[in-house]
């Protein structure tokens, strides 16, 4: 009796999951070889090998699917699905760093920032992504996840980051001591 709730858990959940998995390994691998501006219901479902309708359960609307496409590109940087369990700016560093001065995921994030910026029913979505990764940041700097001064790191990291694909030489900042010389350790 025990054992029946997680067979069929185990049943239903990874096959949700993996569809899932599937259409955001579709979706990235769009956005990365043709641009955001290819990134359309049906062409994700047809290179996921999925229906529409399962596309659309898990992401109704073409926001749904952006804010997922930039999530498994975080992931994709970061290497796992979750972010480090440590409160330590320190500890996330090279993963920030990685995310934001890789040349590839920095092309990525900006070629997504000028498509999406042309479409207004997709720029809350950006401005979301955007706010949601300063509350991300923030308690790696013990601050509240609106504080002002986190995300004007985030901004001159985004600048720095653009800074980086224009200057390939320029050497990698020193995350933790930008920010120690920022006020926030």
């Amino acid at each position: 009796m025990g054992t029946s709730a997680p067979a069929t858990e185990s049943l239903t959940s990874p096959e949700k999951i993996s569809t899932r998995q599937k259409i955001l390994n579709a979706a990235l691998q769009i956005v990365e070889e043709q641009g955001i501006g290819a990134l359309t219901q049906p062409r994700v479902a047809k290179q996921a090998g999925v229906r529409q309708s399962n596309l659309t359960y898990y992401f109704p609307h073409k926001s749904d699917l952006l804010m997922g496409v930039l999530e498994a590109s975080h992931q994709k940087a970061d290497g796992h699905s979750e972010h480090p369990s440590t409160n330590n700016f320190r500890d996330i560093a090279p993963f920030l760093q990685g995310l934001m001065f890789d040349p590839k995921r920095a092309r990525f994030f900006f070629s997504v920032l000028l498509e999406v910026s042309d479409n207004p029913e997709l720029r809350p979505t950006i401005a979301a992504h955007a706010q949601g990764f300063t509350a991300f940041l923030a308690p790696f700097f013990r601050r509240m996840p609106d504080d002002p001064l986190v995300q004007h790191f985030v901004d001159l990291l985004r600048g720095m980051a653009l800074r980086k694909l224009m200057e390939p030489k320029m050497p990698q900042p020193d995350l933790v001591k930008l920010a120690e010389n920022f006020g926030l350790l």
